[in-house]
């Protein structure tokens, strides 16, 4: 997770280069997993299937920023799906940092 810069991953049954909806067993997430090593809870040498977390609430790419807004009002994570293809995962901060990134690019152009 560190060497991708990701801090939450959804868990499949086997890689491929599509995963469908039904094929995500949960998520790990780097908060829970980390909470789980400093208690005694979790060692490295543990499957990563003993630390899922439930699945990840769904988003489809058609989706308006107000859907998105309200989805992650109550979801600081969500599923990006594509026709049953899960094609990535949003989090608050993403949303954060592309609509700040866009802020400024408008502002460097109006300069």
């Amino acid at each position: 997770m560190n060497r991708y810069g990701v801090d939450i991953v959804p868990v499949i049954d086997h890689p491929g280069p599509v995963a469908r909806i039904g094929e995500v067993y949960g998520v790990v997430d780097v908060e829970h997993l980390s909470e789980d090593v400093i208690e005694g809870q979790a060692s490295p040498d543990e499957p990563v299937a003993d630390h899922l977390r439930d699945h990840l609430p769904l988003l489809g790419i058609t989706e308006t920023l107000p859907q998105i807004l309200s989805k992650l009002r109550s979801h600081p994570t969500l599923l990006v799906a594509d026709r049953g293809d899960i094609v990535g995962v949003l989090t608050r901060n993403d949303l954060l940092a592309h609509l700040s990134g866009a802020k400024r690019q408008e502002i460097d152009l109006n300069e």
